[in-house]
């Protein structure tokens, strides 16, 4: 296994990537047979921030801005030190572009809400 309990990572490869890629997780518990939907996800995480994940879950089940907590496959974690993040004056330096990013994922969860009747 690539993360061990205690380890921070960052999500990536998310199907909603607006909300849930990017964050800062903690892996709060390794359970290898943890199996949902045919799919063996090992790593239970957390946000660092304490903040819900924009989208947890599949079908009824579905959590928007609700779990504090998801079940996640190595490929959704990457190790900070290997992804390509960005140092705090390289985010203010290009405001227009993070400001758009920002405005877009807004819309986008806005409209998802809407589709399943939260908004």
């Amino acid at each position: 296994m690539k993360f061990k309990v205690g380890d921070l990572a960052i999500t990536q490869n998310s199907s909603v990537p607006e909300w849930n890629d990017r964050q800062l997780v903690v892996v709060r518990q390794i359970n290898p047979s943890y199996v949902e939907h045919g799919i063996t996800y090992p790593y239970l995480v957390t946000r660092v921030d304490g903040q819900p994940f924009g989208w947890v879950g599949n079908g009824a089940a579905s959590q928007f801005f609700k779990a504090k907590q998801a079940w996640c496959r190595e490929i959704h974690l990457c190790k900070p030190e290997d992804c390509d993040l960005l140092e705090e004056w390289q985010v203010y330096s290009r405001p227009d572009e993070c400001e758009i990013a920002v405005f877009n994922a807004y819309e986008q969860a806005v409209r998802m809400l809407s589709q399943q009747g939260g908004a």
